[in-house]
């Protein structure tokens, strides 16, 4: 009987054990998370702030080509 004591007594030591790590290691991996979610924002803004970026480009881009064109049509007018 005092062996099966014994037996039961360390099997809950090692799932204490192994508890007691698990809850360390949920700990870490909360802190990577929040990280992580900390970084998923700053990315999504950087990605926002290039998208802005890049459409304003494209919009100064097609002024000018707009502009361009309107000269090149008045010179082809003035030559005809």
């Amino acid at each position: 009987m005092s062996d099966k004591f014994q037996q039961l007594q360390e099997r809950l030591e090692r799932m204490l054990t192994l508890l007691e790590n698990l809850k360390r290691e949920n700990s870490t991996l909360k802190g990577e998370n929040t990280g992580f979610k900390e970084e998923l924002a700053e990315l999504r803004q950087e990605v926002s702030r290039l998208k802005r970026q890049g459409n304003e480009r494209a919009e100064a881009v097609r002024t000018r080509l707009a502009a361009v064109l309107a000269q090149v049509e008045e010179l082809e007018s003035a030559a005809s």
